[in-house]
């Protein structure tokens, strides 16, 4: 076999478990008065992959939500699943004053926009009316993939840099010469 075979069997192999695994995630119908597309602005503010307008932190430093495409959160506050449940009609204006003290610390001096307020709340709406068709990610999956891609990336360049080493000690010619020029006195 080449020497770069082996490679692209690795290469193959983790290719076709990411892919395996991709297949195997379950796309469950919505049940909820908001679609997937309506409740996406709400998701990026509620993970941080879009920034809040005045600068606070994201939901999910704190929070944890039980939905399928978010990344498990904090530990820090409450789990917020059910959250809209909780406040119903006044989450957005509750999210606009909280009397949590962690909370009020935190968006102080940054506050959410109404804008902000009203797509974080049909996120949560979303969130709580889907929960039954969701499942809890702890994240275990998404390590131990991550960890063994980079298992195998170590790997490669581990056998990358082996393959430049030195097959011999560099004064290997003149030790032979002086066994040699040895042997001849005797």
């Amino acid at each position: 076999m080449k020497k770069g075979g082996n490679k692209k069997i690795i290469y193959l192999m983790v290719i076709s478990f990411l892919i395996t695994i991709s297949n195997n995630v379950s796309a469950e119908e919505s049940v909820s008065t908001f679609t997937k597309e309506e409740v996406k602005p709400g998701k990026l503010l509620f993970e941080g992959s879009q920034r809040l307008k005045n600068g606070g932190p994201s939901c999910i430093s704190c929070h944890s939500v039980n939905a399928n495409d978010v990344i498990p959160g904090g530990l820090y506050g409450i789990e917020l699943t059910d959250a809209y449940q909780k406040y119903s009609v006044g989450l957005s204006a509750w999210l606009g004053n909280p009397n949590i003290p962690a909370m009020e610390a935190s968006y102080q001096n940054h506050p959410l926009t109404e804008m902000e307020r009203e797509e974080l709340s049909k996120f949560l709406q979303y969130v709580m009316e889907n929960k039954d068709t969701q499942s809890a990610s702890d994240g275990y999956l998404m390590l131990s993939v991550g960890g063994l891609g980079g298992l195998v990336l170590i790997l490669i360049l581990i056998s990358l840099l082996w393959m430049k080493r030195k097959r011999k000690m560099v004064k290997s010619e003149i030790f032979k010469r002086q066994i040699k020029a040895a042997d001849a006195k005797y």
